[in-house]
This record gives structure tokens, sequence and C-alpha cells, in this order.
């Protein structure tokens, strides 16, 4: 195994939302497209021998991990922390 990637996995009914919670909001403008380019994503990491945890995202989460971590909810923060809650995921295995 090559190591982890957590990928953020966006809620359907939430999508449109986003656009208003990230400052950069670098996100196809339907949700169909984003899972499309996810699932893609996905299996890319997959095929290359890297382990991927899809990261629930829910927004008010992420916003309050922003402001502890005394980031903007860009697209490097997003990256963050999809990074760390796959390693958590790691270290914390859901029995």
């Amino acid at each position: 195994m090559e190591g982890i990637v957590g990928i953020l996995w966006y809620n359907e009914l939430d999508y449109p939302k986003l656009f208003s919670v990230f400052e950069d909001a670098k996100l196809p403008d339907s949700f169909d497209e984003w899972i499309n380019d996810a699932k893609d994503n996905e299996e890319h990491f997959r095929q290359r021998g890297f382990e991927v945890f899809r990261i629930e995202f829910v927004s008010e989460k992420f916003i309050a991990w922003c402001k502890r971590e005394q980031l903007r909810p860009n697209a490097y923060a997003r990256k963050r922390y999809a990074a760390i809650m796959a390693a958590r995921a790691v270290e914390n295995p859901k029995q």
C-alpha cells in the first residue's frame, strides 16, 4: 500500500450550501458532476495502491475545525482536514 488518502464526501442536499461555506468554492456546478469526479479520483488513488477514505463532510464541524486551526475555509484547509480525518480513521477504526 502506498499510503492513505481522504476525500471529502459531500451530501447531495447540502451541496448548494458549499458555495457559501468555502471562500474559493472551486467545485463543479452540480452535485452529479462532483460525484462523478469524486468517484473517478477515488478509483485513481485505489489503482495506485492507496487506501481511500470517504470523509463525510459536515459544514459546521469543518468551520469549527478551521476556526480552531486558524485556517480559512479554502482548498488548503479542505485537503488538510481530509488528510487528518483519514489518519484518524486509520488510528481509530470503527468496529
